[in-house]
């Protein structure tokens, strides 16, 4: 250590363990500096990762309320096509002997069907189902 009223003889003996001092001291902060711009960089990484998975969730949470709406319209939508598919089968009963309205008839059933279909359709679509993934023997599959 030097005292205050060094010589100079004392402070050149003692200039390579000051110098060495500060040596460390520039290769420390300069490793500091480095671990600044890792961290920097991960938590800029990790806040796009993060904004990531918010859209994924806000993307979630509209597939579901796409999938509620399609539950409440297949309802609102079956249950007028069930009432008229029992009086055009009551109608098919009392008009047996009338060809014409028959195959008018066979139409408005072909309609009913076919709105069916999209409904069951859009209800599928809406599902968020996952795949059942179980492990199998494709040897037995094969056969």
């Amino acid at each position: 250590m030097l005292s205050k009223g060094a010589t100079s003889d004392e402070i050149q003996t003692n200039a390579p363990s000051l110098l060495g001092v500060i040596e460390r001291f520039n290769q420390s902060t300069a490793k500091l500096e480095a671990r600044h711009g890792e961290l920097i960089s991960e938590v800029e990484r990790l806040q796009e990762q993060l904004r990531r998975k918010d859209e994924e969730i806000k993307k979630s949470e509209r597939l579901a309320t796409l999938g509620e709406t399609a539950a409440g319209l297949a309802h609102e939508i079956r249950n007028p096509l069930g009432a008229i598919s029992l009086f055009v089968s009551m109608l098919r009963r009392d008009l047996h002997d009338r060809a014409e309205t028959l195959e008018l008839l066979d139409q408005v059933e072909r309609g009913i069907r076919s709105l069916d279909g999209v409904v069951s359709n859009v209800l599928h679509f809406a599902q968020n189902k996952r795949p059942n993934v179980a492990p199998i023997n494709a040897h037995s599959v094969c056969q």
